[in-house]
């Protein structure tokens, strides 16, 4: 019989999520945070765990060699699993086990309002989300006859809300952030200012 070392194989991989743009592109994000589980198969408790970095990679090594099971969590993420044989240490066919993560979704309302506090009906409110150091429009919408404005099941994100609207030639804009995490609405009212006179 010849016994296999515990510590000769390995798995390694990516964990992302994705995000439509207005324009139909699709952005692909690395999660940090992640909590990575390993279950050799046929096992019934985890034997090995890892945390994505900034860059969302994990890594379990010092693994059985056999069949795993991969379970990946994260606050405002529905859980993903995958299955992979571990790798040899200097396989040639080696290849990364990377999971996607579908967002937990929900509802981003606001109010959009002047200095007075006089709510501003027709104003043009924008959602964007910066990746890396560009910024990319997510999606935009008016607001209704109070001054409202709603995007409907928006994955959770790090978001940027602007708003604008114009009334006798003279524009008037404002912005806030919001950490959106689903299934948990969130709020994010605006206050609108013309521009400061010279």
């Amino acid at each position: 019989t010849i016994l296999l070392a515990a510590t000769a194989a390995y798995l390694k991989g990516t964990v992302t999520t994705s995000m439509q743009t207005k324009d139909d592109g699709k952005l692909t994000i690395a999660l940090s945070g992640a909590a990575v589980s390993g279950t050799l198969s046929g096992d019934t408790t985890p034997s090995a765990s890892d945390t994505t970095n900034t860059m969302g990679e994990y890594a379990l090594t010092s693994l059985a060699i056999g069949t795993w099971d991969l379970k990946v969590t994260l606050t405002g993420y529905k859980a993903g699993t995958a299955q992979s044989a571990a790798w040899i240490a200097g396989n040639p066919d080696a290849t990364d086990l990377d999971i996607e993560l579908t967002p937990e979704t929900a509802d981003l309302t606001g109010v959009v309002a002047d200095g007075s506090d006089v709510a501003q009906s027709g104003a043009t409110v924008k959602l964007f989300f910066t990746l890396g150091t560009t910024k990319y429009l997510i999606a935009e919408t008016t607001t209704d006859v109070d001054g409202k404005y709603t995007f409907s099941g928006l994955g959770t994100a790090d978001y940027d809300v602007e708003a604008s609207i114009t009334v006798s030639d003279v524009e008037s804009t404002g912005s806030a952030s919001v950490t959106h995490v689903g299934p948990t609405a969130s709020t994010a009212d605006i206050t609108v200012s013309p521009p400061a006179a010279d």
